[in-house]
């Protein structure tokens, strides 16, 4: 099965070549990398271009039109619609893939028909520690539209990097892709949206198979990150309304947003004006 790798690229010259070799280094045979420039102001495009040069078989390099930064959904979005390959992953220019990052995962999307996508582990490095995030409950092995409350309230309590799952592409046909208008959380909202429609199941339990390299330039902000996730939650709750057939009980998200906010403030739910 051919596998479509693609890295959203902004201003990333000190870390691209080697996001590049790890998906070499995994020996996977049948794949397309598409490098995606979100219009960098350093060397990234340069760098993504020689990459191309020489491995011009493989290797694809896109550009956002314009010449202002759109974000990394943007970017994944654009790579998605050039996709060929029949499985889409994903990699952050500043991360890389871990040597069995395909060891698992594509032999149960080619022996299981059903199976939409599979997540797996992550390992989380920081400046001065390591340390391994377990996604999910590993005795929870398969996520489907027929569990959505409990579903929904695993992945409010945890989530998938988008580095560690794999899908296939006629999958998100049916979700849609990232959505563009969020600054945070788009891949939290699109997993939600997944776990809704799709069947994605657990890979390796027992190793991680990338690793996500926090450091200083990271987007990801713990102090405004839980006001971007009501965010993120409500936009699942307008998307989630329009899904008849996926109209379960809202009652873990809507915890969930009271948690968050904090219990000085009323959460309205979709189509409210308040400001949070």
């Amino acid at each position: 099965m051919k596998i479509s790798i693609i890295i959203p690229a902004y201003n990333v010259e000190d870390h691209l070549q080697k996001a590049v070799d790890s998906i070499f280094v995994t020996g996977y045979p049948d794949i397309e990398i598409i490098i995606v420039d979100d219009n960098s102001t350093d060397n990234t495009h340069d760098i993504a271009r020689k990459i191309e040069h020489n491995h011009n078989d493989i290797v694809k390099v896109l550009k956002i039109p314009g010449s202002m930064n759109q974000g990394a959904s943007a970017a994944r979005n654009k790579g998605i619609e050039c996709a060929t390959g029949e499985l889409v992953s994903f990699l952050d220019a500043d991360d890389w893939y871990l040597e069995n990052r395909f060891s698992t995962c594509v032999d149960i999307l080619k022996n299981n028909p059903d199976v939409d996508g599979v997540y797996e582990k992550t390992l989380c490095i920081y400046k001065d520690k390591v340390e391994s995030i377990k996604m999910l409950n590993k005795k929870e092995l398969f996520l489907d539209g027929t569990h959505l409350e409990s579903v929904t309230n695993r992945l409010l309590k945890s989530s998938w990097t988008t580095n560690a799952i794999t899908l296939k592409r006629s999958i998100l046909k049916k979700s849609g892709l990232f959505n563009e208008t969020l600054l945070l959380g788009q891949d939290i909202e699109l997993w939600l949206r997944l776990s809704c429609i799709a069947k994605l199941v657990e890979g390796n339990s027992a190793a991680p198979v990338a690793v996500y390299n926090r450091h200083g330039s990271n987007r990801y902000n713990p102090l405004i990150m839980g006001s971007h996730l009501i965010i993120a939650y409500r936009s699942f709750l307008d998307w989630l309304d329009s899904q008849t057939q996926c109209n379960k009980d809202r009652k873990d998200i809507e915890a969930h947003l009271e948690f968050l906010s904090g219990p000085s403030k009323k959460i309205k739910l979709p189509g409210c004006q308040e400001n949070l």
